[in-house]
C-alpha cells in the first residue's frame, strides 16, 4: 500500500512538474491569406512576415522555414535569430506567385533555449498559408514597379485550442490528477 502511494504521488509530481521544464512558443499568425488576381504570364513577389514571441524568462533561439508545398516558392528572410524575454519581431519571408495556385502550405517556427545546457525543451508552431491566385486572361503582363511595399495579409490569432493556452494546459493537468486520484482509491479499496 505505501508503494502504490509513493507511485502516485511520484506520477502526480512528475507530471505537474513536466511543463516547467519546456519552453513556451508564441505566434501571432495562425492564418494567412493570400488572394491574388495576375496578368497572363505575370509572376508577382509577395512579402509577408509572422510575428514570433518570446514569453519565456529565458533567451531564446528562433529558426523559421517553409514547409511542404510553400518550400520552393518561398525565400524566408529572417529564418534563424535570438530573442530576449519579453521580445517580439516579425519573421519575415517572400511568397513567388505565379499562374493559377490554389495551395495550402505552412511555415514552421522552431524556439528553442539558448543556453542549450538548460534541459529545457524546444517547441515548435506553425503558421498556415492559403494561396489563391487567378489568371486574368484579358490582360497581359506588364512591368508594374508601383508594388514595392505589398499589403500585407490578412492574418488570425490563433484560436482558443491553440497548443499555448494555459487553460488547456490546465484541463488536463486536472483530468491527469483526477486519473491519479482514482487510481490511489482503487489501489486502497483493493488492499482493504
Amino acid at each position: 500500500m505505501k508503494g502504490a502511494k509513493a507511485l502516485v504521488f511520484l506520477a502526480v509530481l512528475v507530471t505537474l512538474s513536466a511543463p516547467a521544464l519546456a519552453i513556451r512558443g508564441s505566434i501571432g499568425n495562425g492564418i494567412i491569406y493570400i488572394d491574388e488576381v495576375l496578368a497572363r504570364g505575370e509572376t508577382k513577389v509577395v512579402e509577408k512576415s509572422i510575428t514570433v514571441n518570446n514569453q519565456n524568462n529565458i533567451t531564446v533561439d528562433i529558426k523559421v522555414d517553409a514547409i511542404s508545398d510553400l518550400k520552393n516558392i518561398t525565400d524566408v528572410l529572417d529564418n534563424e535569430f535570438s530573442l530576449e524575454p519579453g521580445e517580439s519581431r516579425d519573421a519575415r519571408f517572400k511568397i513567388e506567385l505565379k499562374g493559377d495556385m490554389q495551395l495550402e502550405g505552412r511555415i514552421a517556427v522552431a524556439f528553442s533555449p539558448s543556453d542549450k545546457t538548460s534541459g529545457d525543451a524546444g517547441v515548435g508552431l506553425q503558421s498556415k498559408v492559403r494561396i489563391s491566385t487567378k489568371v486574368d486572361n484579358s490582360t497581359s503582363a506588364e512591368p508594374n514597379n508601383n508594388d514595392k511595399n505589398p499589403l500585407p495579409g490578412k492574418t488570425t490569432e490563433s484560436g482558443p485550442a491553440s497548443r499555448n493556452n494555459p487553460v488547456v494546459g490546465m484541463i488536463i493537468i486536472a483530468i491527469i490528477l483526477a486519473i491519479g486520484i482514482l487510481l490511489y482509491l482503487l489501489v486502497t479499496k483493493k488492499v482493504r
